[in-house]
């Protein structure tokens, strides 16, 4: 069987469980049988969080909205790091002591 991957698109090719490579755009012969094909789009794109709420050193509530442009950089990394890539991006960054000694 062949596809197709877009220009603006990274195909993985997984073979019988197993990544065996990222398939640039053009055309590609696999096997339909043993082969599973994941689509990544890498185009970038804009995420719009409304609502949050912020506090300032004087106790003072600020409400604001941000917008966030990304781009996917690394197929493998996209699609294997996180079920939902996309909602890690809405995470908010915990305080920098946490990140002492703990992983």
């Amino acid at each position: 069987m062949y596809t197709t991957v877009m220009a603006w698109q990274r195909t993985l090719l997984y073979r019988d469980g197993t990544l065996e490579r990222v398939l640039e755009p053009g055309r590609h012969r696999y096997d339909d049988k043993r082969c599973t094909l994941i689509v990544v789009d890498m185009r970038p794109r804009l995420l719009t969080v409304s609502g949050q709420e912020l506090l300032t050193r004087d106790g003072l509530a600020l409400r604001v909205s941000y917008a966030v442009n990304w781009q996917v950089t690394d197929p493998e990394q996209f699609t294997t790091g996180a079920q939902y890539p996309e909602q890690v991006l809405l995470m908010p960054k915990p305080p920098a002591h946490w990140d002492r000694g703990f992983r």
